[in-house]
C-alpha cells in the first residue's frame, strides 16, 4: 500500500506542495471543488470581507493530508505546478482559467512522457479533478455536462493506468454523480450501478476518505427509497466524513441538506451557518465559489430548499 500511495496523486496531493508554500509565505488561493493561482480579490461584498492573503489557510494541515487523505505529491515539477493551478481561484472566472492552464500542462506532460505510466496517471488525475471543478463553476447545463464528461473520461484513464489506488475510482464516481444530477431521476437510475461500482471501490481502497464518504452519503440522500435511498445511511456517511476532516465544509453542506430532507430544520440551520462562517475550509476555492453561496441561499429560504436544490441540479 505504501508504494501505491507514494506513486499516485489526486486533488489532495497538490495541496501538500501548496501547504509548504503556505507555511512559508501564506498562500491565498481547487477542485474542483474540484478542484488556478491566486488572483486579485474583486470588489464584491463577499470578497471584500475576506481576510488579507497572508492570513488565509487554503488547505488541510500536513497531518490531515497524510493521515486522512493518505496522499503524496508527484515528483515532476510540471505536475506540481499543474496541481497548484487546479486548486486556486477567488472567482469562478479565475478558477476556470487557471484550471484550463493546468489541464494544458498535464496534456503536454503526457505527450512528452508517453512511457511514464505513473506520471501519466498523475496527470490524468489532475485533469479529472480539474474538469470536475470547471463543471462546478460553470453556469450552463451544456457546459457543465461537457466538463463532467471530460472529467469522467480522464478518471477512467487513471483507473486503467493505476487501478490499485482510490483516485481514479473516486473522481470517476464524482463526475458521473454530477452527470446523473443533470440528467434527472429516470436517466440517472441507469447510471446508478456504474456509480456504485466506482464509489464503493474507492471506499474499499480508502475507507475513511472524506471525499468518498461524502459522495456516498450524498448518494443515499438523493436516491428514492425503492432504489436504495436512506436518510439514516446518508447521515451516517456524512457524519463520518465530517469527523474525518472537520474542515471539509462540503460534507457539512450535504449533511445540512439531508437534515432538511429529514425534517430537522434547526439542526440544518446550525450546519449551514457553520458553512457560511467557515474560517479554514479544507478546500477553500470550492467553498468560496460553490459551497458558501449555496449555504447562504438555503439559510435565506429554507422553506423552499427543494426549489433551490432543483435549480442547482442537486436532486436526481
Amino acid at each position: 500500500m505504501k508504494g501505491r500511495k507514494e506513486t499516485f496523486v489526486s486533488l489532495a496531493r497538490v495541496v501538500r506542495t501548496s501547504m509548504v508554500s503556505a507555511m512559508i509565505m501564506g498562500f491565498a488561493v481547487i477542485l474542483t471543488g474540484s478542484t488556478a493561482s491566486a488572483g486579485t480579490m474583486t470588489a464584491t461584498t463577499q470578497q471584500a470581507a475576506q481576510p488579507a492573503e497572508s492570513s488565509i489557510r487554503w488547505f488541510p494541515s500536513t497531518e490531515i493530508l497524510q493521515n486522512v487523505y493518505h496522499e503524496t505529491l508527484p515528483q515532476a515539477k510540471a505536475l506540481h505546478d499543474a496541481y497548484q493551478l487546479a486548486l486556486h481561484g477567488n472567482t469562478a472566472e479565475e478558477a476556470i482559467s487557471d484550471i484550463q492552464k493546468a489541464i494544458a500542462m498535464c496534456e503536454a506532460y503526457i505527450k512528452a512522457n508517453p512511457t511514464d505510466k505513473i506520471g501519466m496517471a498523475q496527470a490524468y488525475a489532475i485533469m479529472a479533478y480539474g474538469y470536475f471543478n470547471i463543471g462546478e463553476f460553470q453556469t450552463t447545463t451544456s457546459d457543465q455536462m461537457k466538463s463532467y464528461t471530460a472529467g469522467k473520461d480522464a478518471a477512467e484513464k487513471v483507473i486503467n493506468l493505476e487501478p490499485g489506488v482510490w483516485d481514479g475510482w473516486a473522481w470517476y464516481a464524482n463526475n458521473l454523480g454530477r452527470i446523473s444530477q443533470l440528467k434527472g431521476v429516470i436517466k440517472s437510475l441507469f447510471l446508478l450501478e456504474p456509480f456504485k461500482k466506482h464509489v464503493f471501490q474507492a471506499e474499499k481502497l480508502s475507507p475513511d476518505n472524506p471525499f468518498i464518504l461524502d459522495a456516498i452519503g450524498d448518494m443515499y440522500r438523493q436516491l428514492p427509497w425503492i432504489a436504495g435511498g436512506s436518510m439514516s445511511k446518508s447521515k451516517t456517511y456524512l457524519e463520518r466524513s465530517m469527523k474525518a476532516d472537520p474542515d471539509y465544509t462540503l460534507a457539512k453542506l450535504d449533511l445540512a441538506i439531508t437534515l432538511l430532507e429529514d425534517g430537522k430544520k434547526d439542526q440544518a440551520k446550525t450546519l449551514l451557518t457553520e458553512v457560511v462562517n467557515a474560517k479554514n475550509s479544507s478546500w477553500r476555492a470550492h467553498w468560496l465559489i460553490w459551497e458558501k453561496p449555496k449555504a447562504e441561499a438555503l439559510l435565506n429560504d429554507m422553506d423552499h430548499y427543494k426549489d433551490l436544490l432543483s435549480k442547482w441540479h442537486m436532486l436526481l
